[in-house]
Formats: structure tokens, C-alpha cells, sequence
């Protein structure tokens, strides 16, 4: 994942994210998506990432 901040005291409620499907994958296999949600402000995930994850198999 990389994060952007946008000021130097930047709280991770004030991060944006950008993530792979990897880290989407893990936390899923864990039970644990919420944590995204708890930590960052903004999650962005590419239409490329997306497919990967959400594609039924």
C-alpha cells in the first residue's frame, strides 16, 4: 500500500490509501476488512485490483 500525506503531523485518519489486492485478499482470509476502514480515511482501488478480488472462482 502507499500512502499520500498531506500535511507533516498527519494522523492515519487523514491518510489516502492506494491498495493492491493483495493486502485486500489477506485481510479478507482473516476476517479483518474492517481495519482498512478503522485506520484510513480514503481506500483507493484500482478497477485492476478490483477484478482480482472481486471475481468469483
Amino acid at each position: 500500500m502507499r500512502r499520500e500525506r498531506e500535511g507533516s503531523n498527519t494522523r492515519n485518519l487523514d491518510l489516502i490509501v492506494v491498495s493492491n489486492s493483495s493486502i485486500i485478499i489477506a485481510l479478507a482470509r482473516i476476517r479483518r476488512l474492517d481495519l482498512l476502514e478503522k485506520l484510513f480515511k480514503k481506500i483507493i482501488v484500482p478497477k485492476a485490483a478490483w477484478r482480482e478480488v472481486a471475481i468469483v472462482r
